[in-house]
């Protein structure tokens, strides 16, 4: 149910005009998952959709659809990306927020990534 509610929310994030919005949470669900959480709580309550969870909940749905995203594809990295893998779970949470935003571009420098 989370998930369902997660997945509507995301959508409406991924609609124009929020490019600054998505930006924001995504980089904070990277350098502070609770407060990435938070962030997506203030979207829904702000957008008026249905999001009953904690941030935990989220930050574990988040998890969960990213993982069953990064399973179902076939992940490239470049070489800037692969260079940064040794960034070991600072990376590896910046991939799973990119399979939570499905069909969204990513990139990673240093500690520093993007999404659109």
């Amino acid at each position: 149910m989370v998930q369902d509610q997660l997945k509507a929310v995301r959508d409406r994030l991924m609609t124009e005009g929020n490019e600054d919005r998505k930006q924001s949470i995504y980089n904070a669900l990277v350098e502070d998952a609770e407060r990435g959480a938070n962030m997506i709580l203030d979207f829904a309550k702000e957008k008026e959709l249905e999001l009953d969870a904690s941030p935990e909940d989220i930050v574990q749905a988040i998890r969960d659809i990213g993982q069953q995203s990064l399973d179902d594809e076939d992940i490239e990295l470049s070489q800037e990306e692969l260079a940064n893998v040794s960034g070991g779970a600072w990376f590896l949470a910046a991939f799973l927020v990119k399979g939570f935003f499905a069909g969204a571009g990513f990139w990673a420098s240093g500690k520093s990534v993007g999404v659109w």
